[in-house]
């Protein structure tokens, strides 16, 4: 099988809980009309969306067809590159999130998504306490709820995102 990339998802094939699907039933590409083997069933669009092939998603051809955008918000304002962020919206897939993707940027440019985290994972993090501090500045969770709460996988979901230029990590939190 060949991968398609997404240079701000690496990770995308390896998440427990990735956007992507496996065709099972021989679903065709809204956009293109081919039987792809994996494939996106969501955008932000006023269009019903069931099945895009990752080629179009990842060419921007599934966006330009439903005049829509695969991540809910970011920190886009701290990105100076209007065409960037254009085509950031218009072509990586979002992740699965209890009320919406938020993604984080840094160095001017959008992070990587790296994968779902709970207080477990940063403890085994040496930069966790960096993590919490700069998470603190977003305004979420205290410290607190976030020690005793946050996990992977349930009612408080953290997701954590690291800068393509300094490296430094990032965590984003919600709730269901």
């Amino acid at each position: 099988m060949c991968q398609v990339e997404f240079p701000y998802h690496p990770n995308i094939y390896q998440l427990d809980f990735s956007p992507i699907k496996r065709n099972q039933e021989a679903r065709l590409c809204q956009v293109c009309g081919c039987v792809p083997e994996l494939y996106l069933d969501r955008m932000y669009s006023t269009e019903t969306i069931h099945c895009l092939c990752l080629q179009c998603v990842a060419s921007g051809a599934a966006a330009d067809q439903f005049d829509g955008a695969y991540i809910q918000d970011a920190e886009w304002q701290k990105v100076s590159d209007p065409a960037l962020v254009k085509n950031f919206f218009r072509t990586t897939p979002g992740y699965t999130s209890w009320q919406g993707e938020y993604w984080l940027a840094c160095c001017d440019d959008f992070c990587n998504f790296i994968d779902y985290v709970g207080i477990a994972e940063l403890n085994k993090m040496p930069e966790k306490e960096a993590i919490l501090s700069d998470y603190e500045l977003l305004g979420g969770f205290d410290r607190a709820t976030l020690e005793e709460y946050l996990s992977r996988d349930r009612d408080i979901t953290g997701y954590l995102f690291q800068c393509r230029h300094c490296s430094k990590y990032r965590l984003y939190a919600d709730a269901s």
